[in-house]
């Protein structure tokens, strides 16, 4: 094992129990290093470059990373608090038992799709199992949309790279799989954003469905008489809580008939999804 010193670059080397606290490494290149119970508190990393480097139980209390590279570099049990990351890229990173907040960790998500992807899923599963589900959560949106730009990139075969890899029908799949992404995200938000879902839920039901059925008011009877709006609205709310009966009007015609029933498999949807949020949810925080 060796102290850690300059000159800041090192090969195949161990660092272990040292203590940096406050000291400044500049423009070091690491290759293949291990990092073992060093405190960086305060410390500041600028414009370093560490390659396949592993940093076990380091602390990065008030640490300020700016300008660095970290290339399959991997984090395990290292504390992160009010580490400020700055101009940094963390290619094929890989992290148990810690993270960074995604805060600081946004703008320095690395730009690659492909690689965005794995840095963000990787912080998401560690801030979930360190229970920051707001964290977790936002780190999985950003997975999912980056995944999404790679989908679209490979639809336009926008580089030299997706040109060399995606043929005719790659393309197709890509195209498609983006569009289903989209879709998925108007209707529920990828499962991962339930506010949407229930803006859906009341758009259909308190503005589009009782629209349906004000135009088609000639093929409806109440026994109360004349329809009104609030009749309207009410059939929507009856037929989005699987058509109970409760609002006591008479389907006159096959269109009406058939609104009803599409009115009523949207809102069987609707619950199943709630209720796929709400596990999800659940055992997450398990």
């Amino acid at each position: 094992m060796t102290r850690l010193t300059e000159p800041w670059s090192h090969q195949d080397v161990v660092f272990a129990a040292d203590r940096l606290d406050g000291v400044t490494i500049e423009l070091g290149i690491f290759g293949h290093c291990a990092f073992a119970n060093i405190s960086f508190k305060g410390a500041e990393l600028r414009d370093c470059h560490f390659i396949d480097c592993i940093f076990v139980g380091c602390y990065f209390r008030k640490t300020l990373i700016s300008g660095c590279k970290f290339d399959g570099c991997r984090f395990i049990d290292c504390d992160f608090p009010k580490t400020r990351v700055q101009r940094s890229s963390f290619a094929f990173p890989r992290f148990s038992g810690c993270f960074i907040s995604f805060e600081e960790m946004r703008p320095n998500l690395p730009s690659e799709p492909g690689l965005r992807v794995i840095a963000a899923n990787e912080l998401a599963r560690e801030a979930q199992a360190a229970g920051e589900t707001n964290d977790a959560r936002l780190y999985r949106i950003a997975a999912l949309r980056a995944h999404e730009k790679h989908l679209w990139a490979g639809f336009r075969a926008s580089t030299s790279w997706y040109k060399e890899r995606y043929d005719v029908l790659a393309r197709l799949r890509s195209g498609a799989a983006w569009l289903a992404s989209q879709v998925n995200r108007l209707v529920w938000g990828n499962g991962e954003r339930g506010v949407v879902l229930l803006g859906n839920f009341l758009l259909l039901t308190f503005a589009v469905f009782p629209l349906v059925f004000y135009l088609l008011r000639d093929n409806l009877s109440t026994p109360r008489g004349s329809l009104t709006a609030a009749d309207y609205l009410l059939l929507s709310i009856d037929n989005m809580t699987a058509r109970s009966g409760f609002s006591g009007i008479s389907l006159l015609s096959t269109s009406t008939r058939a609104a009803t029933a599409f009115e009523v498999a949207m809102g069987l949807v609707a619950m199943g999804l709630f209720v796929t949020i709400l596990f999800r949810r659940i055992t997450r925080w398990r």
